[in-house]
């Protein structure tokens, strides 16, 4: 009895271990799943927010799109146009005629078709130019108001003859010149519709135009030259094998020379163009006689550089030359401008009137050696002049009047000490450097005294009458 009942008990001990592991492994069962699940609702849950956040984004790309939309047309004005696209070749022709440079071919540049709505365009040139005509070639191209570039470039250098000009080389250069198409048919699908697009453009319209506003306009350089630089592609030493006499001036003396020039050439250009702005007749004169005098000066310091080899030093030669084409430049426009009639050689009534009186009040003035340089400026403009009998009397007068001044200053030269004077009922005396005299007496060739006053004497030299006052 005892042992069944041990049995009994034995049994329900294993089952209640059975019942508690199963219950255990049901309940560890339930966990995983229910930590699955809750993992489950947190991707979930995510998702969600990571959709709504996307969604609140759509309503400002929808804006984005709509203000790029409506602004898409004046970014795309920088690139060619069809017309523009099928006259490239025309438009690089004339630019290359513009800067002087010798276009030696053109080639497509296939460059892989796009697949998008820009497509390029572009063309290998072979040129020949200088180094100056290259780069204003670049310039000119980069600084169009429609998109052009030139993204590669070779130069292949020139070689000078020996002892030439070096900045005058020229060099062959291969460019890559490009461009591009717009066509927006190509490479997209139908354009996204957007809910209430036309109503949501009139929200925008404040963004869009200030949208426009930011789109930059290319600013061109304006290219200015060589400004005194030498083309680095040519080296300025002379060459030891060069048969090239020397001067005895060293580099330094030669950059004195060549400073003297330029100092000289770019008074008389500025001379010029204040001539060209003149109004004043006696103004037009005095720019008339310094730019011929510049120039004649001119003239014979590049004459003395040239004869005398002065420039030696290449770098010095090439500025040299170019100071030169410079020159000639300004001696033909120059000689235009006489050509047309703007500098008569002769005067006009109205010029000789205005002349006359302001060479009469500088003489009332005492200003004796501007009525001589006024009278020197227009000395063989007044010559030619006298041709004509109704301005003649006008010639002779301001004549006169200025030889009346180089009188006056030759009478100011001499020494003359008026130390006392007397007054008589029989006749005036006067000491003029320790000498009594009198009225009528002859002090020197051409000097007479002619009056003698209290405050003043009178007197005759070169039978011009004179005051001097005590």
């Amino acid at each position: 009895m005892a042992l069944d009942q041990k049995k009994t008990l034995l049994l329900i001990g294993a089952g209640t271990l059975l019942a508690c592991g199963a219950l255990g492994y049901l309940t560890y069962s339930a966990k995983e799943q229910i930590e699955l699940r809750t993992r489950e609702i947190e991707g979930e849950s995510k998702k969600v927010t990571d959709a709504r956040t996307r969604i609140a984004k759509i309503r400002g790309l929808e804006d984005d799109v709509i203000v790029l939309r409506q602004n898409v047309e004046e970014y795309v004005k920088i690139l060619p146009d069809e017309r523009m696209v099928t006259e490239f070749l025309d438009s690089l022709s004339n630019t290359a005629a513009e800067t002087g440079i010798r276009v030696q071919g053109y080639n497509p540049n296939p460059g892989g078709a796009s697949k998008g709505a820009f497509e390029p365009v572009s063309y290998q040139l072979s040129v020949d130019g200088t180094l100056w005509q290259l780069m204003s070639f670049l310039n000119r191209v980069e600084s169009r108001r429609r998109f052009m570039i030139v993204p590669r470039i070779s130069i292949k250098p020139g070689k000078g003859a020996p002892g030439g000009d070096i900045e005058d080389v020229v060099h062959e250069a291969k460019l890559l010149v490009q461009t591009y198409r717009y066509n927006p048919r190509k490479g997209s699908s139908e354009p996204t519709r957007i809910q209430n697009e036309e109503r949501r453009v009139q929200e925008l319209q404040e963004r869009i135009a200030l949208n426009r506003k930011d789109i930059i306009p290319p600013t061109p350089y304006a290219f200015t030259g060589a400004r005194n630089r030498r083309d680095p592609f040519i080296d300025p030493r002379i060459p030891v094998d060069t048969e090239q006499p020397f001067a005895a001036r060293g580099i330094e003396e030669q950059r004195e020379i060549f400073e003297q020039i330029h100092a000289k050439l770019t008074e008389v250009e500025g001379a010029y163009e204040r001539r060209l702005e003149a109004t004043a007749m006696i103004e037009r004169l005095d720019l008339h006689h310094r730019i011929s005098a510049g120039i004649a000066e001119l003239d014979k310091m590049v004459h003395d550089a040239e004869a005398e080899n002065v420039f030696t030093y290449l770098p010095l030669r090439s500025k040299f030359n170019r100071e030169v084409k410079l020159f000639e430049e300004l001696k033909l426009r120059f000689d235009k401008l006489k050509g047309e009639g703007e500098l008569d050689f002769t005067l006009t009534m109205k010029e000789l009137k205005v002349l006359l009186d302001h060479v009469q009040k500088l003489l009332q003035s005492g200003d004796l050696d501007a009525v001589i340089e006024r009278n020197t400026k227009v000395k063989d403009r007044l010559a030619a002049t006298a041709k004509d009998p109704k301005r003649r009397p006008y010639v002779t007068e301001i004549q006169r009047l200025a030889s009346k001044a180089v009188v006056a200053k030759e009478f100011r030269a001499k020494k003359l000490d008026v130390s006392g004077v007397a007054i008589m009922p029989t006749g005036a005396a006067a000491i003029i450097n320790g000498q009594a005299v009198s009225e009528g007496e002859l002090l020197e060739d051409d000097l007479v005294v002619h009056l003698i006053k209290q405050d003043s004497i009178e007197f005759i030299y070169k039978n011009v009458v004179i005051v001097k006052k005590r």
